[in-house]
């Protein structure tokens, strides 16, 4: 149950220049800010491999945060500034190291090893904050308000619910399903479709995830779907 309007708001935001000008300014800041706290860092750790790992993780953070509340959705932008952030991180790192003329090296339990060059930092630091960006862009943006949608309800349902929403999603669920959940996500301002996820663990392991998006009239079925649980709940535990 896939709207125009659902494929829209999956595949992200629209390029502004306003964004990409956030991002250039952004960019070096945040790369360069976690340059010089790597290099602080790394005295803690024995491999100075592990830190440019640290530094893109917690880059992939706050280029995610900017994001958040710039209200900007544009995704091939966004991990454009992620890796290139990451790779300002990395060379100050690297060369702040190599600072003083000396070899930069890490000790090990067995002597002294050479530190991996710029080019290494870069892509360690990188993945890592490719890796942590990822899961957070696929969050869907609504191009009309601006904002990324965020959860409005959520929560584990029995199974009975779990097959009526199926059924009303048009979604096939297998009949041995477990621990069955729901979350409802939309806009700040409410201005477009809600979508709506269902997963359940299979009987042989693993999780089976539907994602469909739901008009107003759908949601006000699952609505009442959801609050007639919720109503049967309270008179069970009432009745206990």
């Amino acid at each position: 149950m896939q709207t125009a309007l659902g494929r829209q708001m999956s595949s992200g935001g629209r390029f502004t220049w306003t964004g990409l000008a956030a991002m250039i300014v952004s960019t070096p800041l945040v790369g360069l800010t976690f340059a010089r706290v790597g290099e602080v860092v790394q005295s803690y750790f024995a491999s100075s491999a592990l830190v440019p790992i640290l530094m893109g993780v917690f880059i992939g953070l706050t280029i995610v945060a900017i994001t958040r509340f710039g209200r900007f959705g544009h995704r091939p932008t966004i991990f454009s500034a992620t890796v290139a952030a990451a790779v300002v991180a990395a060379v100050g790192y690297e060369t702040a190291l190599g600072g003083t003329g000396v070899s930069p090296v890490f000790r090990s339990g067995i002597g002294k090893m050479p530190v991996p060059p710029a080019a290494f930092f870069a892509l360690l630091a990188a993945t890592a904050a490719v890796t942590v960006t990822i899961p957070a862009v696929r969050v869907p943006y609504c191009d009309r308000c601006g904002s990324w949608f965020r959860t409005i309800r959520n929560g584990k349902i029995d199974l009975p619910t779990s097959r009526r929403l199926a059924e009303l999603f048009d979604v096939d669920r297998p009949d041995r399903a477990r621990s069955p959940r729901y979350r409802l996500s939309a806009c700040r301002s409410d201005c477009g479709p809600t979508r709506c996820e269902l997963s359940w663990e299979r009987s042989g392991g693993g999780v089976d995830l539907a994602r469909v998006w739901l008009d107003d009239k759908q949601l006000s079925e699952v609505v009442a779907i959801l609050d007639e649980l919720n109503l049967n709940e309270c008179e069970t535990a009432s009745g206990l």
